[in-house]
């Protein structure tokens, strides 16, 4: 009977202060958040696209945990010195040394990790580094880099595209923050990046930024009157800035704060609003639409709300961000506290279920994963040079002279351009020259 009226009363609490209480129904369960099992202070951390791995930088250990989502354990550590921005696409890693202004790259062959180059930048104070996510990753990086003082995150700041397959690089703009949507088809930028109602939002194409650099046409500008950190999860028009989802164009706030902490699930259009000792869920439909809510738990160490939520810590410029998986019918959150070193998990039944295996299928030499040069086509008619044989199927990208195609069936095809029709040639190369990685260093 008590635990009747105490969820009762948690219930009207969260109906009055979040203003949903047609669809909110609260939960028995109770998500119990603890310590991530590592065995050193973690600074920053990543997730990778697939949200299959957590990397997890150890600036004062020189090394990376590779902490397997999973599975629960850490299964691997990359050693490299100071890290502290990490940036993970595919098999490759790229590890940012703040001090040293360094980019340390590793490609991942089996379990092993490889390190394959450094790059130094002409300007140390590495920040920030983002590109686009799953096929629309093309090796390109963009690196922020401020300088040192407290204005100098908007009077001391340089903007690079670094080219980590061939270490090439290029400045290319001055701005306080460059953030690289999900496809890559745009470049959203921010200045006077203090937390304060000076700076400001701008998006541009991020082929034309590229080109163009400080001449770059604003497709449009705005969006919120403080500069909170703004990055994109998933493939599409949401974008996460503090506790608030943006989306639009221009970009405009979606509903109002969602809480004191906002998770993004990487799996799905989901997010989950921490508010105490609640979490809820919410689905991204063109609006915010409120799921359910259960109780949440945390450490003795962390219930505090400022020591949880405190949204100011992007003022030193330790741009992370909280993440979520749902494989199949569980659900795993990961958060770093404001100002503490450990970042907190929980595993819960998923409030809304994924078909994603729960047991994944490693890369190893015999399976190895698609180039991160790929990217697919709309299926369309292949024919032959001369026009004896056709096949419908998607280009996925074009290596060594040969268009890899994937038929309906699942079939793979590799074939020389010079098999193929004009017309069909023509197509791949009109779509050469529209690639984002052509551009930057022509």
């Amino acid at each position: 009977m008590l635990k009747t009226i105490l969820l009762t009363a948690t219930f009207l609490l969260v109906c009055a202060t979040q203003g949903f209480c047609q669809q909110t129904v609260l939960s028995d369960e109770t998500v119990r958040f603890v310590p991530l099992n590592v065995d050193y202070p973690v600074s920053l951390m990543e997730m990778s696209d697939e949200g299959d791995w957590l990397y997890l930088s150890h600036t004062g250990d020189n090394m990376v945990s590779v902490y397997d989502v999973a599975a629960g354990q850490v299964e691997s550590t990359i050693d490299t010195p100071s890290p502290r921005s990490v940036l993970a696409r595919g098999n490759t890693v790229a590890v940012a040394n703040e001090v040293a202004g360094n980019i340390h790259v590793f490609v991942r062959r089996g379990a092993e990790w490889n390190a394959t180059k450094v790059i130094p930048l002409p300007k140390k104070g590495i920040k920030y580094m983002s590109a686009p996510r799953g096929k629309a990753f093309r090796d390109f990086v963009f690196v922020t880099c401020h300088g040192e003082g407290g204005s100098a995150s908007y009077q001391d700041t340089v903007n690079y595209v670094v080219n980590l397959n061939s270490g090439a690089f290029q400045q290319f703009l001055e701005a306080s923050l460059v953030t690289a949507s999900h496809d890559g088809q745009f470049l959203l930028t921010q200045q006077s990046f203090n937390l304060s109602p000076g700076g400001g939002i701008s998006v541009y194409s991020g082929q034309n930024l590229l080109q163009a650099g400080r001449n770059a046409r604003k497709l449009f500008g705005g969006g919120t009157s403080s500069t909170p950190f703004i990055y994109q999860v998933n493939a599409g028009g949401y974008w996460m800035g503090g506790n608030i989802v943006f989306g639009g164009t221009p970009l405009m706030p979606i509903g109002d704060e969602l809480g004191e902490l906002v998770i993004p699930d990487v799996s799905q259009k989901l997010v989950y609003a921490l508010n105490g000792d609640m979490i809820t869920a919410h689905a991204l439909k063109g609006t915010v639409q409120s799921l359910t809510g259960r109780r949440a738990e945390f450490p003795q160490d962390f219930r505090e709300a400022d020591d949880l939520f405190n949204r100011w810590r992007s003022r030193s410029y330790r741009l992370d961000h909280p993440f979520a998986k749902t494989i199949g019918n569980e659900l795993h959150l990961f958060m770093r506290p404001a100002g503490a070193s450990v970042v907190l998990t929980a595993r819960t039944k998923a409030f809304v279920p994924t078909s994603t295996p729960s047991v994944r299928e490693k890369p190893t030499a015999s399976t190895p994963e698609r180039p991160a040069k790929s990217i697919a086509v709309a299926e369309r008619t292949w024919t032959s040079a001369k026009g004896q044989f056709s096949v419908r199927a998607k280009m996925v990208g074009v290596e060594d002279g040969k268009v890899q195609l994937l038929r309906e069936d699942g079939k793979e095809l590799s074939v020389p351009l010079d098999k193929l029709s004009v017309k069909d040639r023509e197509f791949v190369r009109e779509w050469q020259e529209t690639e984002i990685e052509e551009n930057p260093f022509e």
